[in-house]
């Protein structure tokens, strides 16, 4: 684990870090809104994949429509079409314009710039042990990724 894997958000009341895992990588992602915890989720997984923080301007654009049966399968869904964005043509996203977002689906424009290599490619987003749920400060998920 990687000690600077740790970004608490805008605020505290949003974030991820990464997690220690026996063999892929873990993010554990907690966020007030569902919306929230998809950009933490891909804010974590495009740290992994770069090694840093993304610094903007963003010129990169890429418009998502995705449906999944529930949220976690959205969230798995959300994830790999960004890792798959990054290994084929190293485009790196940190910012979202969500148009449309449900349990069950979503539309989105990405912001984000292309990277001349990746630290880590993410190979698969898993559901091992993946549930999305509520506490009193919102909600709180930890996903791995298999690298």
């Amino acid at each position: 684990m990687n000690p600077f894997m740790k970004d608490d958000g805008p605020d505290a009341a949003s974030g991820f870090e990464e997690v220690e895992h026996t063999a892929d990588r873990a993010l554990r992602l907690w966020a007030p809104d569902f919306e929230t915890l998809l950009v933490e989720a891909a804010r974590g997984a495009a740290r992994i994949m770069s090694g840093r923080q993304l610094q903007g301007p963003f010129p990169i654009r890429k418009h998502m429509v995705l449906e999944a049966f529930d949220r976690e399968s959205l969230l798995v869904a959300f994830l790999g079409e960004l890792a798959f964005s990054a290994e084929s043509g190293g485009e790196l996203f940190w910012e979202f314009e969500f148009e449309r977002l449900s349990d069950k689906n979503l539309a989105v424009v990405a912001n984000g710039l292309r990277v001349p290599a990746l630290d880590t490619v993410i190979k698969a987003v898993t559901y091992h042990e993946l549930e999305i749920v509520r506490t009193e400060k919102g909600l709180e998920a930890t996903v791995v990724l298999d690298v």
